[in-house]
Protein backbone atom coordinates (compact mmCIF):
# COMPACT_ATOMS: atom_id res chain seq x y z
CA UNK A 1 0.00 0.00 0.00
CA UNK A 2 1.46 3.38 -1.01
CA UNK A 3 2.09 5.95 1.72
CA UNK A 4 1.21 9.53 0.89
CA UNK A 5 3.64 11.90 2.56
CA UNK A 6 2.40 15.17 3.96
CA UNK A 7 5.35 17.43 4.68
CA UNK A 8 4.99 20.59 6.74
CA UNK A 9 7.50 23.41 6.79
CA UNK A 10 8.33 24.60 10.31
CA UNK A 11 10.98 26.47 12.21
CA UNK A 12 12.71 24.33 14.80
CA UNK A 13 13.68 25.51 18.28
CA UNK A 14 15.53 22.88 20.28
CA UNK A 15 16.97 23.36 23.76
CA UNK A 16 19.05 21.14 25.97
CA UNK A 17 20.06 21.73 29.60
CA UNK A 18 23.78 21.50 30.19
CA UNK A 19 24.74 18.78 32.70
CA UNK A 20 21.12 18.02 33.53
CA UNK A 21 22.14 14.60 34.83
CA UNK A 22 24.92 15.93 37.05
CA UNK A 23 25.04 13.66 40.14
CA UNK A 24 24.94 16.71 42.43
CA UNK A 25 21.40 17.45 41.25
CA UNK A 26 18.54 15.89 43.20
CA UNK A 27 15.16 14.97 41.75
CA UNK A 28 13.82 18.19 43.23
CA UNK A 29 16.56 20.10 41.41
CA UNK A 30 15.47 18.41 38.17
CA UNK A 31 11.87 19.55 38.73
CA UNK A 32 12.95 23.13 39.48
CA UNK A 33 15.19 23.19 36.41
CA UNK A 34 12.46 21.85 34.14
CA UNK A 35 9.89 24.31 35.47
CA UNK A 36 12.38 27.13 35.06
CA UNK A 37 13.23 26.17 31.49
CA UNK A 38 9.59 25.98 30.39
CA UNK A 39 8.79 29.23 32.17
CA UNK A 40 11.76 30.93 30.49
CA UNK A 41 10.80 29.56 27.08
CA UNK A 42 7.14 30.54 27.25
CA UNK A 43 8.03 33.99 28.59
CA UNK A 44 10.71 34.53 25.94
CA UNK A 45 8.36 33.39 23.17
CA UNK A 46 5.69 35.80 24.36
CA UNK A 47 8.10 38.73 24.54
CA UNK A 48 9.43 37.85 21.07
CA UNK A 49 5.85 37.73 19.72
CA UNK A 50 6.08 34.06 18.82
CA UNK A 51 2.72 32.46 19.72
CA UNK A 52 3.58 29.66 22.15
CA UNK A 53 0.12 28.12 22.03
CA UNK A 54 0.33 27.75 18.24
CA UNK A 55 3.58 25.77 18.45
CA UNK A 56 4.03 22.02 18.80
CA UNK A 57 5.93 21.48 22.04
CA UNK A 58 7.47 18.14 22.95
CA UNK A 59 9.29 17.44 26.20
CA UNK A 60 12.74 15.86 25.91
CA UNK A 61 13.36 15.23 29.59
CA UNK A 62 16.48 17.39 29.74
CA UNK A 63 15.21 19.88 27.17
CA UNK A 64 12.41 20.64 24.76
CA UNK A 65 11.54 20.65 21.07
CA UNK A 66 9.35 23.49 19.81
CA UNK A 67 8.11 23.49 16.23
CA UNK A 68 7.02 26.97 15.15
CA UNK A 69 4.44 27.44 12.35
CA UNK A 70 5.80 28.56 9.00
CA UNK A 71 3.81 31.79 9.04
CA UNK A 72 5.83 33.11 12.01
CA UNK A 73 8.74 35.21 10.78
CA UNK A 74 12.11 33.55 11.27
CA UNK A 75 13.54 36.97 12.07
CA UNK A 76 11.72 36.80 15.38
CA UNK A 77 13.55 33.58 16.19
CA UNK A 78 17.03 34.84 15.40
CA UNK A 79 16.72 38.52 16.37
CA UNK A 80 14.35 38.52 19.33
CA UNK A 81 14.30 35.10 20.98
CA UNK A 82 17.95 34.83 22.17
CA UNK A 83 17.89 38.11 24.10
CA UNK A 84 14.54 37.36 25.70
CA UNK A 85 15.69 33.87 26.66
CA UNK A 86 18.94 35.18 28.19
CA UNK A 87 16.90 37.56 30.32
CA UNK A 88 14.38 34.90 31.41
CA UNK A 89 17.13 32.41 32.29
CA UNK A 90 18.94 35.04 34.30
CA UNK A 91 15.80 35.69 36.35
CA UNK A 92 15.42 31.96 37.04
CA UNK A 93 19.06 31.45 37.97
CA UNK A 94 19.16 34.47 40.30
CA UNK A 95 16.40 32.91 42.40
CA UNK A 96 17.82 29.37 42.55
CA UNK A 97 20.41 27.35 44.38
CA UNK A 98 23.40 26.46 42.17
CA UNK A 99 22.15 22.90 41.65
CA UNK A 100 18.81 24.18 40.33
CA UNK A 101 20.21 26.63 37.79
CA UNK A 102 19.98 26.05 34.06
CA UNK A 103 22.37 26.76 31.19
CA UNK A 104 21.02 26.00 27.73
CA UNK A 105 22.12 25.17 24.23
CA UNK A 106 19.62 26.56 21.74
CA UNK A 107 19.56 25.16 18.18
CA UNK A 108 17.63 26.94 15.41
CA UNK A 109 16.85 25.44 12.01
CA UNK A 110 13.98 25.25 9.52
CA UNK A 111 12.73 22.61 7.13
CA UNK A 112 10.17 19.95 6.37
CA UNK A 113 8.79 17.58 9.00
CA UNK A 114 6.34 14.73 8.76
CA UNK A 115 3.66 13.84 11.26
CA UNK A 116 2.59 10.32 12.08
CA UNK A 117 0.82 8.63 14.97
CA UNK A 118 4.03 8.69 17.00
CA UNK A 119 4.96 12.32 16.56
CA UNK A 120 7.30 14.19 14.21
CA UNK A 121 10.16 13.02 12.03
CA UNK A 122 12.21 14.12 9.06
CA UNK A 123 15.76 14.63 7.89
CA UNK A 124 15.67 18.33 8.77
CA UNK A 125 14.66 17.52 12.35
CA UNK A 126 17.44 14.96 12.67
CA UNK A 127 19.86 17.58 11.39
CA UNK A 128 18.71 20.10 14.00
CA UNK A 129 19.26 17.59 16.79
CA UNK A 130 22.76 16.89 15.46
CA UNK A 131 23.55 20.60 15.77
CA UNK A 132 22.13 20.71 19.30
CA UNK A 133 24.24 17.74 20.44
CA UNK A 134 27.40 18.58 18.52
CA UNK A 135 30.71 18.73 20.42
CA UNK A 136 31.27 22.22 19.01
CA UNK A 137 28.13 23.51 20.73
CA UNK A 138 28.82 21.68 23.99
CA UNK A 139 32.43 22.86 24.14
CA UNK A 140 31.48 26.46 23.44
CA UNK A 141 28.93 26.57 26.25
CA UNK A 142 31.17 24.74 28.70
CA UNK A 143 33.85 27.44 28.41
CA UNK A 144 31.42 30.38 28.28
CA UNK A 145 30.49 32.75 31.09
CA UNK A 146 26.84 33.14 30.12
CA UNK A 147 23.82 30.87 30.41
CA UNK A 148 22.95 30.41 26.73
CA UNK A 149 24.63 29.29 23.53
CA UNK A 150 22.86 29.70 20.19
CA UNK A 151 23.72 27.46 17.24
CA UNK A 152 22.00 28.06 13.90
CA UNK A 153 22.19 26.07 10.72
CA UNK A 154 24.03 27.31 7.67
CA UNK A 155 20.66 27.52 5.91
CA UNK A 156 19.20 29.82 8.55
CA UNK A 157 22.34 31.91 8.92
CA UNK A 158 22.74 32.57 5.20
CA UNK A 159 19.02 33.02 4.57
CA UNK A 160 18.03 35.12 7.58
CA UNK A 161 20.69 35.97 10.16
CA UNK A 162 23.27 37.67 7.97
CA UNK A 163 20.64 39.98 6.45
CA UNK A 164 19.24 41.18 9.80
CA UNK A 165 21.38 43.57 11.88
CA UNK A 166 19.12 42.91 14.88
CA UNK A 167 20.23 39.27 14.80
CA UNK A 168 23.85 40.38 15.39
CA UNK A 169 25.38 38.40 12.53
CA UNK A 170 28.83 39.79 13.35
CA UNK A 171 28.75 38.04 16.73
CA UNK A 172 28.50 34.60 15.13
CA UNK A 173 31.43 32.40 14.20
CA UNK A 174 31.34 29.37 11.96
CA UNK A 175 32.09 25.92 13.35
CA UNK A 176 32.26 22.44 11.88
CA UNK A 177 29.81 20.05 13.48
CA UNK A 178 30.60 16.35 13.36
CA UNK A 179 28.25 13.93 15.06
CA UNK A 180 27.29 10.43 13.96
CA UNK A 181 26.76 10.56 10.18
CA UNK A 182 26.44 14.35 10.05
CA UNK A 183 29.23 16.73 9.07
CA UNK A 184 28.09 20.29 8.57
CA UNK A 185 28.98 23.94 8.94
CA UNK A 186 26.94 25.81 11.54
CA UNK A 187 27.14 29.17 13.27
CA UNK A 188 27.33 29.80 17.01
CA UNK A 189 26.87 32.85 19.19
CA UNK A 190 27.03 33.46 22.93
CA UNK A 191 24.34 36.02 23.79
CA UNK A 192 25.51 38.16 26.69
CA UNK A 193 23.66 40.15 29.30
CA UNK A 194 23.75 43.03 26.80
CA UNK A 195 21.17 41.16 24.70
CA UNK A 196 18.68 41.34 27.55
CA UNK A 197 19.81 44.66 28.99
CA UNK A 198 17.01 46.62 27.33
CA UNK A 199 14.53 44.47 29.21
CA UNK A 200 15.72 45.78 32.59
CA UNK A 201 16.27 49.47 31.87
CA UNK A 202 12.78 50.81 32.56
CA UNK A 203 9.46 49.89 34.17
CA UNK A 204 8.00 46.80 32.60
CA UNK A 205 5.04 48.46 30.93
CA UNK A 206 7.36 50.57 28.78
CA UNK A 207 10.68 48.74 28.85
CA UNK A 208 10.35 46.36 25.93
CA UNK A 209 11.62 47.25 22.48
CA UNK A 210 9.02 48.35 19.96
CA UNK A 211 8.76 44.84 18.60
CA UNK A 212 7.42 43.51 21.91
CA UNK A 213 3.79 43.84 23.06
CA UNK A 214 2.93 46.84 25.19
CA UNK A 215 -0.28 48.47 26.29
CA UNK A 216 0.26 52.12 27.20
CA UNK A 217 -2.38 54.76 27.86
CA UNK A 218 -1.88 58.51 28.07
CA UNK A 219 -4.01 59.06 31.14
CA UNK A 220 -4.15 57.60 34.62
CA UNK A 221 -6.74 54.82 35.07
CA UNK A 222 -9.80 55.77 37.06
CA UNK A 223 -9.86 52.58 39.11
CA UNK A 224 -8.32 53.32 42.53
CA UNK A 225 -6.62 49.96 42.96
CA UNK A 226 -5.03 50.16 39.54
CA UNK A 227 -3.82 53.70 40.28
CA UNK A 228 -2.00 52.31 43.31
CA UNK A 229 -0.57 49.37 41.42
CA UNK A 230 0.59 51.41 38.42
CA UNK A 231 2.13 54.07 40.64
CA UNK A 232 3.95 51.48 42.74
CA UNK A 233 5.19 49.70 39.61
CA UNK A 234 6.60 52.93 38.24
CA UNK A 235 8.42 53.57 41.52
CA UNK A 236 9.87 50.04 41.54
CA UNK A 237 8.09 49.12 44.78
CA UNK A 238 6.39 45.89 43.78
CA UNK A 239 7.28 44.31 47.11
CA UNK A 240 4.89 46.77 48.79
CA UNK A 241 1.91 45.66 46.77
CA UNK A 242 0.98 42.64 48.85
CA UNK A 243 1.31 40.52 45.73
CA UNK A 244 1.18 37.24 47.64
CA UNK A 245 -1.97 38.38 49.45
CA UNK A 246 -3.67 39.17 46.15
CA UNK A 247 -2.60 35.81 44.71
CA UNK A 248 -3.98 34.00 47.78
CA UNK A 249 -7.29 35.80 47.41
CA UNK A 250 -7.52 34.90 43.72
CA UNK A 251 -6.81 31.25 44.50
CA UNK A 252 -9.96 31.22 46.63
CA UNK A 253 -11.97 31.93 43.46
CA UNK A 254 -13.28 28.59 42.10
CA UNK A 255 -12.54 29.62 38.51
CA UNK A 256 -8.85 30.02 39.34
CA UNK A 257 -8.35 26.53 40.76
CA UNK A 258 -8.43 24.55 37.52
CA UNK A 259 -6.21 25.07 34.50
CA UNK A 260 -9.27 25.17 32.25
CA UNK A 261 -10.77 27.90 34.42
CA UNK A 262 -7.63 29.99 34.27
CA UNK A 263 -7.48 29.61 30.50
CA UNK A 264 -11.10 30.72 30.27
CA UNK A 265 -10.23 33.76 32.34
CA UNK A 266 -7.25 34.59 30.11
CA UNK A 267 -9.54 34.40 27.09
CA UNK A 268 -11.27 37.45 28.56
CA UNK A 269 -8.04 39.47 28.70
CA UNK A 270 -6.47 41.40 25.88
CA UNK A 271 -4.50 39.02 23.67
CA UNK A 272 -1.23 40.89 24.27
CA UNK A 273 -1.68 40.38 28.02
CA UNK A 274 -2.89 36.78 27.89
CA UNK A 275 -0.14 35.72 25.47
CA UNK A 276 2.53 37.18 27.73
CA UNK A 277 1.61 35.05 30.78
CA UNK A 278 4.22 32.31 31.36
CA UNK A 279 2.61 28.91 31.85
CA UNK A 280 3.15 26.95 35.08
CA UNK A 281 1.49 23.60 35.76
CA UNK A 282 1.24 24.50 39.46
CA UNK A 283 -1.84 26.64 40.09
CA UNK A 284 -0.22 29.09 42.52
CA UNK A 285 2.74 29.76 40.23
CA UNK A 286 0.42 30.21 37.26
CA UNK A 287 -1.74 32.73 39.14
CA UNK A 288 1.38 34.51 40.38
CA UNK A 289 2.60 34.79 36.79
CA UNK A 290 -0.85 36.02 35.73
CA UNK A 291 -0.88 38.81 38.32
CA UNK A 292 2.75 39.70 37.72
CA UNK A 293 2.13 39.95 33.97
CA UNK A 294 -0.95 42.13 34.46
CA UNK A 295 1.21 44.52 36.49
CA UNK A 296 3.22 45.16 33.33
CA UNK A 297 0.24 46.71 31.57
CA UNK A 298 -1.75 49.81 32.38
CA UNK A 299 -5.28 48.72 33.30
CA UNK A 300 -3.95 45.14 33.57
CA UNK A 301 -5.00 44.47 37.17
CA UNK A 302 -8.29 46.31 36.71
CA UNK A 303 -8.98 44.15 33.67
CA UNK A 304 -8.07 40.95 35.53
CA UNK A 305 -10.41 41.75 38.42
CA UNK A 306 -13.25 42.70 36.07
CA UNK A 307 -12.96 39.37 34.21
CA UNK A 308 -12.91 37.45 37.50
CA UNK A 309 -16.10 39.19 38.62
CA UNK A 310 -17.78 38.59 35.25
CA UNK A 311 -16.96 34.87 35.27
CA UNK A 312 -17.61 34.12 38.93
CA UNK A 313 -20.45 36.49 39.73
CA UNK A 314 -21.36 37.58 43.23
CA UNK A 315 -20.19 34.92 45.69
CA UNK A 316 -18.30 34.80 49.03
CA UNK A 317 -14.89 34.36 47.41
CA UNK A 318 -15.41 37.38 45.14
CA UNK A 319 -16.54 39.46 48.11
CA UNK A 320 -13.42 38.30 49.97
CA UNK A 321 -11.33 39.37 46.98
CA UNK A 322 -12.96 42.80 47.09
CA UNK A 323 -12.13 43.00 50.80
CA UNK A 324 -8.50 42.15 50.01
CA UNK A 325 -8.44 44.91 47.40
CA UNK A 326 -9.86 47.37 49.94
CA UNK A 327 -7.21 46.33 52.48
CA UNK A 328 -4.46 46.84 49.90
CA UNK A 329 -5.80 50.31 49.15
CA UNK A 330 -5.96 51.17 52.84
CA UNK A 331 -2.43 49.91 53.45
CA UNK A 332 -1.12 51.86 50.48
CA UNK A 333 -2.84 55.03 51.72
CA UNK A 334 -1.27 54.59 55.16
CA UNK A 335 2.13 54.09 53.52
CA UNK A 336 1.69 57.24 51.44
CA UNK A 337 0.78 59.29 54.51
CA UNK A 338 3.76 57.90 56.41
CA UNK A 339 6.11 58.84 53.56
CA UNK A 340 4.60 62.34 53.44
Amino acid sequence: MENHLDARHVSMVLVDVERFGDPTRTDNDHLVVRDGVYSALSSAFADAQIPWTDCAVRDLGDGAMVLVPADVSKNRLVARLPGRLVYALRQHNLDCEPTSRARLRLALHAGEVYVDSHGFTGEALNYAFRLLDSPAAKDALRTADGDLLVIVSELLYQGVVRHDPAARPGDYRSVECQLKETTAVAWIRLPSDDDGAALTMAPAGTMLPASAPTAIVDHEPEDQLNQVLVADRRQHRRSALGLATLVDALLEIPTMISESGRRLLMDGLRPEVANAVPYHPQARLHVFSLVNTCLRYDYGIEELLDVVRDLQGDCPSVRALDATVAALLARSDRGDRARD
